[in-house]
């Protein structure tokens, strides 16, 4: 089964968010992951995103997403990630 890995961002420092957002496609490939969509919200058509931005990734399953996730690659982009925003990850299984 596919899975997915989202991302709900509030940015704290846009610059810093754009250097470590550039560094996490070198991060998936060894786990098959890649980037389904990324982007702010054009409108509300029911409830409220609560975020200014989301990114989703795709993975050939569950277990590899959460492998990336914890990956040395990964791991070393988080504090990184961090200070540039607030955010939220979720995975899921499709």
């Amino acid at each position: 089964m596919s899975a997915f890995i989202l991302f709900n961002v509030n940015i704290k420092n846009p610059e810093g968010l754009k250097n470590y957002a550039s560094q996490v496609p070198a991060t998936l490939e060894e786990f098959g992951g890649s980037l389904v969509a990324k982007g702010n919200h054009s409108s509300f058509l029911e409830g409220d995103v609560g975020s200014d931005l989301i990114g989703l990734f795709s993975f050939p399953d569950i277990e590899r997403a959460h492998q990336w996730y914890g990956s040395k690659a990964y791991q070393a982009l988080i504090p990184q990630r961090d200070a540039a925003a607030q955010v939220t990850v979720v995975s899921y299984q499709a």
